[in-house]
């Protein structure tokens, strides 16, 4: 009987949880998960750019190695060019 009791008023706190009351309710549990993802595309979008913006800086700073400074000569005289071209 005591063990029913504990069960029972244990059921009661988990029912209390915002966890359990999200799940219960379909919209606001695609809410959240709408919110997570813009989250999630947001942070990607901005590691990418991070990420790349170091790489392309990192590779500008090796044009004095043969090969690779042709290359990224090449690169980087692309990249100029296409921002002259922007037509907003």
């Amino acid at each position: 009987m005591e063990s029913e009791k504990k069960l029972l008023s244990a059921i009661e706190r988990v029912e209390k949880l915002k966890i359990v009351r999200v799940y219960e309710h379909k919209s606001v549990l695609f809410f959240y998960h709408f919110i997570i993802g813009m989250a999630q595309g947001l942070g990607a979008a901005v590691g990418a750019t991070l990420v790349l913006t170091t790489f392309i800086f990192l590779l500008s700073q090796f044009q004095w190695v043969p090969v690779i400074g042709e290359f990224i000569a090449q690169v980087l005289s692309y990249l100029s060019s296409t921002q002259n071209f922007r037509q907003y």
